[in-house]
């Protein structure tokens, strides 16, 4: 095991539009939603960013599905953070496509796969201390 933590989900998915990582007004009504659960709280937040396996659009500011799983996952926690919860609690996971709820050719639940999670782990602040301290 590289990191310890067991995520339990806080809300639901975040989704995005095709090849953006743009945080509609519902995506932040979202993370308001998930940062009153969050607040208060010592355990560390895992905001996971995902794709789509559909190619980048033409032209597209991101070089990879990566760089665009990443965007989303930064700028869900950049909101996370002006909410108030503190930036020391968030990590970014990016995952890209390599981990679709659907999988099928219906091509709405197939948008479901543009996402992000937040994930409440097990893991505290204080247990995320430089090694050799």
């Amino acid at each position: 095991t590289v990191r310890q933590g067991t995520p339990t989900i806080v809300g639901r998915a975040i989704l995005f539009p095709e090849g953006s990582a743009h945080l509609s007004d519902d995506a932040q009504v979202q993370l308001q939603e998930a940062a009153v659960l969050l607040a208060g709280k010592p355990n560390k937040v895992a905001v996971r960013g995902h794709t789509s396996r559909k190619p980048l659009p033409y032209g597209s500011r991101y070089h990879s599905d990566w760089e665009l799983a990443f965007a989303r996952s930064n700028h869900a926690a950049e909101y996370l953070v002006s909410l108030g919860i503190e930036r020391e609690r968030i990590e970014l996971d990016v995952v890209g496509a390599s981990e679709p709820v659907y999988r099928g050719a219906n091509h709405a639940l197939l948008q479901e796969n543009s996402r992000v999670e937040v994930f409440l782990l097990d893991r505290f602040v204080e247990q995320s201390g430089r090694r050799g301290d």
